[in-house]
């Protein structure tokens, strides 16, 4: 039994040697090998998007369209001493108004009440009430707009005493129609300043970051309220179509190289 000492004190330091050299094979295994969690990537990623290179343009486009839709607001206002008197005078000047602006040929469907007010009417001192008044505006939406003359001349002489206002626009096909156009017009726009910028600077777009619209307008132009007047006077009532500069603007972001 002593002679086996000094074999099993060899095997032992033998074990011990190659546990430390599988220990120290672990740790340098993982010293070497990095380990990313989904942050980890989500991170490097976002550091990548962060280092893009971009440019930002606005582009615009803008086209002159004959409209193909008029609006015409007039009404009535009466005066009784009564509320309800006041309503029905109302009602039975209105109803010539309608049936005179149907003779045109303008439907049920082209014709909408705007807006319809009763309030009282006081003497000097504001605390007397001396009667009533109604006010009945209605709207007319036509594609009929060379009828446009004849539609306010009419109500005027069926009983019109209010004008609010006349505006030509452009009906929704129409609007679409032109809308797709100038969009297109306005990126192509953005895509040609963005190259003349980059063309000193020896750069190119290589691709899109994002792209924003804006808003589609058409300013009515209005027609001043005094257009009853010269109907009054005899004359006939003037109108001007005139074609309307509609824009629109996009801005878009390319990146470049």
């Amino acid at each position: 039994m002593a002679g086996n000492k000094p074999i099993y004190a060899i095997a032992v330091a033998i074990f011990v040697g190659l546990s430390l050299i599988g220990a120290t094979n672990l740790l340098t295994h993982n010293t070497i090998t990095p380990i990313f969690d989904s942050d980890d990537e989500a991170f490097a990623q976002s550091a990548v998007g962060i280092r893009q290179n971009i440019i930002s343009v606005t582009g615009t486009a803008s086209k002159d369209v004959a409209p193909d839709q008029v609006v015409i607001n007039f009404g009535v206002e009466t005066q009784a001493l009564s509320a309800v008197e006041a309503s029905q005078k109302n009602s039975a000047t209105m109803n010539n108004i309608v049936e005179a602006v149907k003779d045109l040929g303008i439907s049920n469907d082209e014709i909408s009440t705007s807006r319809f007010n009763i309030w009282p009417n006081y003497d000097s001192s504001g605390r007397v009430i001396t009667g009533y008044t109604a006010s009945n505006i209605v709207s007319v939406r036509t594609e009929q707009i060379t009828k446009a003359s004849e539609i306010i001349d009419a109500a005027v002489d069926a009983g019109a005493n209010r004008a609010e206002n006349i505006y030509f626009t452009l009906s929704s096909e129409l609007d679409k129609q032109v809308r797709d156009e100038l969009i297109a017009d306005a990126v192509q726009d953005a895509k040609m300043k963005a190259e003349k910028a980059l063309a000193p600077l020896d750069k190119n777009i290589i691709g899109v970051k994002s792209v924003a619209l804006s808003e589609f307008g058409i300013p009515p132009p209005i027609m001043p309220f005094d257009v009853m007047v010269k109907r009054a006077e005899g004359s006939a009532t003037p109108i001007f179509q005139a074609e309307q500069q509609v824009s629109t603007s996009v801005s878009v972001i390319f990146l470049i190289d």
